[in-house]
């Protein structure tokens, strides 16, 4: 039996506190990891929220399953945010479930459900297991403390900036990933460097009550000192409480050394694995014509053919099937 998550599962809930496997680490991280489990009281209002929790039980299991995705309405994609408990996530339970939250975000327009997990840990072959395959890899830093530092040529982004922006993302960012993943959204929030009146850097910023996550997407050939980044991270003022969460991508990843240069702390590695909710269907191509109102048959796509001159190599001429030809 699988079903929305009621009040009468709250027992539950709070028995898998410290027992949940968190697969959204920006959430996890600047929300708490207690705050994303109760976001299951909100199920009631999951259609305004997009935020679907799951309840499943079996005969066959004496623990109940809890699962939660994410969806933001208008987006590619939604993100899972935990599955508890994760002592029994090898359990045949398990699959049911994920695909009860994918039905309910393929029907708010989703193509694909995304889910962050360390590559050592029993979740990752759970996972697996339940169709997912991996896209990206990344890993976390953390930064509690920043040095004194000018502010630079670093600046808060601007609606200006959406095309520079976009372009730099698009050069950086792996087609397959953006396939999962789209360009950042508007509003932009962040900041960006720029270099002879050249955007050669952004880091999209979202904030937290436990903190605040970086994103940086940095230029390929930007040689970028250990110098500009303590600049930015001094006007974002971390602390132990607060620290800066500092996500770098695979294709990022040369930006480790200044990083640790800086005094941040590197988490384990992660991998970042989708499920599709549908999938692509080839379609043979066909010749297509359109009936016009002369009851005659026209092709709906211009005709290309060898038009021979005296004297001269045969050029290609482009029909026209409009009545104004000539």
């Amino acid at each position: 039996m699988i079903r929305s998550f009621e009040i009468r599962d709250l027992a539950w809930l709070r028995r898998y506190r410290d027992h949940a496997l968190f697969t959204n680490s920006q959430a996890a991280l600047l929300w708490g990891e207690g705050l994303v489990t109760w976001g299951a009281l909100l199920s009631p209002l999951s259609s305004l929220t997009g935020l679907f929790t799951a309840f499943s039980r079996t005969t066959t299991s004496r623990f109940p399953f809890i699962g939660q995705v994410q969806h933001r309405l208008g987006s590619s994609y939604a993100q899972l945010s935990f599955l508890a408990p994760d002592r029994h996530l090898d359990s045949p339970a398990l699959p049911e479930l994920v695909e009860h939250l994918m039905a309910q975000i393929g029907a708010r327009g989703a193509q694909s459900l995304v889910a962050d997990v360390e590559e050592d840990s029993p979740a990752f072959s759970t996972l697996h297991g339940a169709s997912f395959s991996i896209y990206a890899r990344q890993r976390i830093w953390r930064l509690e403390k920043a040095s004194s530092a000018q502010p630079g040529a670093w600046r808060p982004v601007a609606d200006m900036d959406e095309l520079a922006v976009h372009l730099l993302c698009d050069s950086l960012v792996p087609g397959f990933v953006q396939q999962v993943e789209p360009a950042p959204g508007t509003p932009l929030r962040g900041y960006v460097l720029q270099r002879a009146g050249q955007l050669v850097a952004y880091v999209e910023l979202r904030r937290g009550i436990r903190g605040s996550w970086l994103q940086p997407f940095v230029g390929m050939d930007t040689d970028l000192s250990a110098d500009e980044l303590a600049a930015l991270f001094s006007l974002l003022r971390p602390s132990r409480r607060r620290p800066l969460f500092i996500c770098l991508r695979s294709y990022q990843d040369w930006l480790e050394a200044p990083l640790r240069a800086l005094g941040a702390e590197p988490g384990p590695r992660q991998a970042l694995m989708v499920r599709r909710t549908a999938r692509p269907l080839k379609v043979k191509e066909k010749s297509v014509f359109a009936r016009s109102e002369r009851g005659r048959t026209e092709p709906t796509t211009p005709i290309h053919a060898p038009y021979p001159i005296m004297g001269r190599e045969n050029e290609l001429i482009q029909y026209d099937p409009t009545t104004n030809h000539r």
